[in-house]
């Protein structure tokens, strides 16, 4: 898909219902939490690691103030994002205690590349758990994690894109 060689992946049911739950998501976040959020739809890429791209799903909007950013500017040190999940992912293991920053390393990575993207402090992650459980992490800005996942995806855009060299499968599905 990135070398154009590939049309883009179909979306799918969970993919689908992923995007429109994650209003209802931000919602029930600012309801638990009594924080307010705002849309941020410019896409995001980082200033030394260009290959590096992402859009939150939304920002804090500081106590006191009336928006989190203003046209492209962020103001805030906060991001949210919104993520459904079945009821048995709750306790699987991947999954920690609310309040904590306990999420599948996906997710952890995900969050930690978009705190170096938009230069927040703090990520809250809001996983909706088989609509009947809403759990709000929290996470704060790693510039270690940080460094070492812009590290690896500039090596992976070098090897994988740039050398046109296809990466080994990582399951057989």
């Amino acid at each position: 898909e990135k070398t154009g060689r590939e049309a883009p992946q179909e979306s799918t049911l969970q993919m689908r219902f992923g995007t429109m739950a994650e209003q209802f998501v931000a919602e029930e976040y600012c309801a638990a939490t009594g924080r307010q959020v705002q849309r941020f739809n410019p896409m995001l890429r980082h200033a030394d690691y260009p290959m590096v791209i992402g859009h939150v799903d939304r920002l804090v909007i500081p106590d006191g103030a009336k928006r989190a950013a203003h046209q492209r500017e962020i103001r805030t040190d906060r991001l949210l994002e919104c993520k459904t999940a079945s009821a048995f992912a709750a306790s699987g293991g991947e999954w920690g205690p609310a309040g904590t920053d306990e999420i599948p390393p996906a997710y952890l990575i995900q969050c930690a590349t978009y705190l170096a993207l938009t230069g927040c402090q703090y990520a809250d992650l809001a996983a909706l758990f088989g609509n009947q459980e809403l759990r709000v992490y929290n996470l704060r800005r790693d510039r270690d994690l940080e460094q070492e996942i812009l590290r690896r995806a500039a090596e992976w855009w070098r090897q994988h894109i740039e050398n046109d060299m296809a990466p080994e499968p990582q399951s057989e599905a």
